[in-house]
């Protein structure tokens, strides 16, 4: 259970709010049972109460292995959301089926569709054998998941519908007389059937040159309307509403058992807006147990518009009950519309161990804009656990 009292810019009102927040789960694995409730109590300029997770779940012998009823969360390429309805499992040993029906909603502020029913189902398949390309490559384990959904919603009177294909494909091998010791590949996406066009696309190659050293390649092609940003990601990454692709090139090498580098170029295309290219230098060093540090510098260039960016990450442990993460990030971006732009930006919060179940967490942050309005956040939160042990075994 969470007690947080926040004020910040994104809410826009003066008086910040208070929020009380539980997630309780309760777990019997002798009998295969489980439920779980998450709900929060809001008190601002307009108080509101939220129940996030309202489930049963049980694991039962036969062709129906599981079953979930109740509202849950799911995260799919719709985004993160809740859903008020069913899963079904079906579970042998070549492949698990997993179907879904139920009407979604959208979780606080993550941005994701809404509609009146949401329906399909999904299959994995796990330790299929690929073929073998040649005797030199050998996929050593592979895992694929396919899967049918359907979103249904009213507009105007017009009944309204979105039907897509999703699919997933992952695998790692060795590969001999090659400058690679092993590789993996990862390959998902999803494909809008009543539009025939692919909603979204990810792929991913990467090579171990040696047990320090790995090559990557990534392409990646997604829709993104409404983007909801870490406060790390406002400062390297760049979205834009509409269609936005990247290519890029990615090389790890770790010094040390403790320090590693990257180096990560780019091209990006966009739908809307000007196309260019990026270039990211990273250090990742973790110092001792609890402590590590993190350093970025990364430039993007569209066109006219450009940005640079240097970004550093700690997360720090000043004894076994206090821990501790500050981030500090300076950015300079010129824009051919809006001008330039000077940020400077921090993010902290620190954790006290009161007790082995109570918590007490101060955080926040604040960015500095020289060209527009600055925004800060700033919280306290009390949090009591029942007992972290309990893990969920619905996997969903």
């Amino acid at each position: 259970m969470d007690g947080r009292v926040q004020t910040d810019t994104h809410f826009n009102n003066s008086m910040g709010f208070i929020e009380e927040y539980a997630d309780i789960r309760f777990v019997d694995d002798a009998n295969g049972v489980e439920s779980g409730l998450s709900f929060a109590l809001r008190q601002d300029d307009e108080n509101e109460a939220n129940v996030y997770q309202m489930y049963f779940s049980k694991k039962l012998d036969g062709l129906l292995s599981a079953y979930k009823l109740g509202r849950f969360e799911r995260a799919d390429s719709l985004g993160f959301y809740t859903l008020d309805g069913a899963v079904l499992n079906s579970n042998n040993d070549d492949f698990l089926l997993k179907m879904y029906a139920g009407n979604p909603s959208r979780i606080d502020d993550y941005a994701v569709v809404s509609g009146e029913a949401l329906y399909g189902f999904d299959i994995y398949f796990s330790a299929i054998k690929l073929p073998r390309l040649s005797s030199d490559i050998l996929f050593k384990t592979s895992e694929a998941r396919i899967g049918w959904q359907r979103l249904e919603d009213e507009m105007l009177e017009t009944k309204q519908h979105e039907t897509r294909l999703n699919w997933g494909l992952s695998s790692s091998g060795e590969i001999t007389n090659s400058i690679f010791l092993n590789f993996g590949i990862d390959f998902n996406g999803s494909y809008l059937t009543s539009k025939d066009s692919t909603e979204q696309l990810q792929f991913k190659f990467y090579g171990d040159l040696e047990k320090n050293k790995r090559l990557q390649i990534d392409y990646e092609t997604f829709s993104l309307d409404d983007p909801e940003l870490s406060f790390r990601e406002q400062f390297y990454s760049v979205y834009v509403k509409g269609r936005q692709t990247s290519l890029a090139a990615s090389y790890f090498f770790s010094s040390s058992s403790t320090m590693s580098w990257s180096t990560r170029g780019r091209t990006v295309l966009r739908e809307h807006g000007e196309n260019g290219y990026g270039l990211t230098l990273g250090l990742d060093l973790n110092k001792y147990s609890g402590t590590e540090y993190l350093a970025q510098v990364d430039f993007l260039k569209l066109d006219k518009d450009s940005a640079l960016s240097i970004y550093g990450e700690t997360n720090y442990s000043f004894s076994p009950l206090i821990t501790s993460r500050f981030s500090a990030a300076i950015q300079h971006q010129q824009k051919w519309l809006s001008g330039n732009n000077q940020a400077v930006a921090i993010e902290a919060d620190f954790q006290q161990m009161i007790r082995s179940d109570l918590y007490f967490t101060f955080f926040v942050s604040r960015v500095w804009n020289s060209h527009v309005d600055d925004e800060y956040l700033f919280g306290l939160k009390l949090s009591y656990r029942f007992d972290d042990r309990a893990k969920g075994w619905f996997d969903e």
